[in-house]
């Protein structure tokens, strides 16, 4: 959703909103370097399945780990938060332990969502709960552990 010079509201179409994240993931155009994301398979013409990745932040647990993380943009996309799962084990109150998988209301970036945001907003978040005080003193698994 956009708003004209004139006020008018435009909602934007999901592909298209998908396709300029693309070009702003291959361009590198945020400001964190330790955040990167792309598709999965380069021919998916739904812009479906992302692959992200994320650095974990200096001076915590999770410093200089490498976190794997697959992204689901369903249909509903970007009127609901894409589906997030670590594949990379990883101890936060905001994933569930078992499959990986975000706990939408636990992440502010998913809870409080809204049609602006996009994949980059919710890898800052999660990066954010990363270096959060009360996180920082999480015991994390194995580097090499993964989420089945």
């Amino acid at each position: 959703m956009q708003t004209t010079t004139t006020g008018e509201i435009v909602i934007v179409p999901r592909n298209f909103k998908l396709l300029d994240e693309l070009e702003s993931s291959e361009k590198a155009s945020g400001n964190d370097m330790t955040l990167s994301y792309g598709l999965v398979d380069p021919e998916d013409t739904f812009l479906t399945n992302w692959q992200a990745n994320i650095i974990g932040p200096q001076n915590t647990p999770f410093d200089n780990r490498f976190y794997s993380i697959l992204v689901t943009c369903t249909d509903e996309y970007p009127s609901q938060p894409p589906l997030i799962k670590f594949v990379t084990k990883i101890n936060l109150p905001c994933v569930n332990q078992r499959d990986g998988k975000i706990i939408e209301n636990k992440l502010p970036a998913t809870k409080n969502w809204n049609r602006q945001m996009g994949i980059y907003d919710v890898l800052v978040g999660i990066k954010q709960q990363m270096s959060m005080p009360a996180n920082r003193k999480l015991p994390q698994p194995g580097e090499d552990d993964q989420f089945s």
